[in-house]
């Protein structure tokens, strides 16, 4: 089964996404499962399909999965609305 990863490390937290063409998408932080889904087709780049908070020095924040998924697939991770990991949505369609 076809799997797509996307690592990050922000803050001191190792940050994955973990995609699977047929069991859908599951967030990881510290190897730690945060949050999943089984929606198979991503189709609106502003909604969030995955989500957690964590804490930092600075306090909490939140941590957020953006995905677009037809015939391929492209994910981001922001946290508190920032992109620190992930590719490029504009070339999804091109």
């Amino acid at each position: 089964m076809p799997k797509k990863q996307i690592f990050t490390r922000y803050k001191n937290h190792d940050i994955r996404v973990d995609n699977t063409w047929y069991s859908g998408a599951e967030l990881y932080v510290n190897d730690e499962r945060m949050d999943k889904t089984e929606q198979l087709l991503a189709l609106n780049p502003a909604e969030a399909l995955l989500s957690t908070t964590i804490t930092t020095d600075e306090g909490v924040e939140t941590i957020e999965v953006f995905m677009l998924a037809l015939l391929t697939v492209k994910i981001q991770i922001h946290a508190n609305g920032q992109l620190i990991a992930g590719e490029n949505f504009n070339s999804f369609y091109s």
